[in-house]
């Protein structure tokens, strides 16, 4: 006998602060059409969820997982939910989400349109910032070498370096990357490629049928002010389904 589990999700609009435009970057913004409450009928988690229609073109390369603009999200969740802290704790609403939905230029004469979105959801630290709810990637592998890095953000990439794209996905070592030698995260982000980049590769090529990567990269970021961050990028090219190849250079 096998047992439907439905998840029953009730969602109403809210009224939070924001502004109708925002800036993501040179020539990106978003538009803001609203913000949701979201309680999850099961298990009483309340979400705050920010609506957007990017007024760009959010995948340049193609069709991608929601994960890759995960960095963009979580830079707008981390304003946005500072900004609605109040409303979050009024309406207990522990998590925050961000959502766009956009209509690509090109249909190519299907006959009909299709819409695309993207969605990350966030937990708030103590600090106030989001991290990252991952639902499929480890997040926080245990390596042979010793270390536990949290994954912060997994994207696709170009590098003038490489023929192709790449997958980056940037971990948080937990300590101050000054301290750690190149040979130390060198060996870190291989056993990294081999435990979960790899997987992550092949499960994106096996879900999106036009994206394939012909590199890997694994970075260490540790965020250093409101606006700097330390960055020790390791990329390889690919080597058939794996990620040992020979290491390009460390940035």
């Amino acid at each position: 006998m096998k047992l439907l589990m439905i998840t029953l999700l009730i969602a109403a609009p809210i009224t939070a602060s924001a502004q109708d435009v925002i800036q993501i970057g040179p020539g990106q913004s978003a538009e803001i059409t609203g913000f949701t409450l979201e309680r999850d009928a099961a298990t009483g988690v309340g979400t705050l969820i920010l609506g957007l229609v990017p007024l760009y073109n959010p995948e340049p390369y193609g069709p991608v997982p929601p994960a890759d603009v995960g960095r963009t999200h979580r830079a707008i969740c981390d304003h946005y939910a500072a900004l609605n802290a109040d409303v979050m704790v009024q309406n207990n609403a522990s998590n925050f989400a961000v959502r766009w939905d956009w209509t690509p230029e090109t249909q190519e004469d299907l006959g009909f349109t299709v819409s695309r979105f993207h969605r990350n959801d966030y937990t708030i630290k103590d600090d106030g910032t989001c991290s990252a709810i991952w639902t499929v990637t480890s997040d926080r592998p245990n390596l042979p070498s010793g270390g536990a890095p949290i994954l912060l953000h997994a994207q696709t990439v170009v590098d003038p370096r490489m023929d192709g794209l790449g997958l980056e996905m940037t971990y948080d070592w937990g300590t101050s990357l000054d301290a750690v030698s190149d040979t130390k995260l060198d060996r870190a982000s291989l056993e990294l490629c081999v435990s979960v980049v790899a997987d992550e590769m092949l499960r994106r090529e096996d879900n999106y049928s036009e994206l394939h990567y012909d590199f890997l990269s694994v970075a260490f970021e540790e965020r250093t002010g409101p606006n700097n961050t330390n960055r020790r990028v390791f990329t390889r090219a690919r080597d058939g389904d794996s990620c040992v190849g020979n290491l390009t250079d460390v940035d």
